[in-house]
């Protein structure tokens, strides 16, 4: 359920940079008014934000802005920078482009 999950994300997260070939990788806000706006029956907190331990889903830019992580914290809720028990949105990596 998560990973599926976290693929939405990531399309929407897509579509925002097909909207605005400027905005490279929104910020989180941009980020989270999209997904609301896709949800709007889903209230404040989309279900689609949440991972599946109940949590919602870290979303962060790179410092260079060339890409985005999007990963759960995993079962032990500790972020550990998509490492270790975090769930990662594509196989074993959390960085996305």
């Amino acid at each position: 359920m998560s990973e599926r999950r976290l693929e939405v994300l990531v399309e929407i997260v897509r579509g925002l940079r097909d909207k605005n070939p400027q905005l490279f990788v929104p910020d989180e806000a941009a980020f989270v008014a999209a997904v609301r706006e896709r949800y709007p029956d889903q209230g404040a907190t989309p279900e689609v934000l949440i991972d599946g331990y109940g949590r919602p889903f870290v979303y962060r830019k790179s410092p260079d802005l060339s890409s985005f992580r999007l990963y759960s914290l995993g079962p032990d809720g500790i972020d550990q920078n998509g490492g270790a028990d975090d769930a990662p949105a594509r196989g074993s990596s959390t960085t996305i482009r």
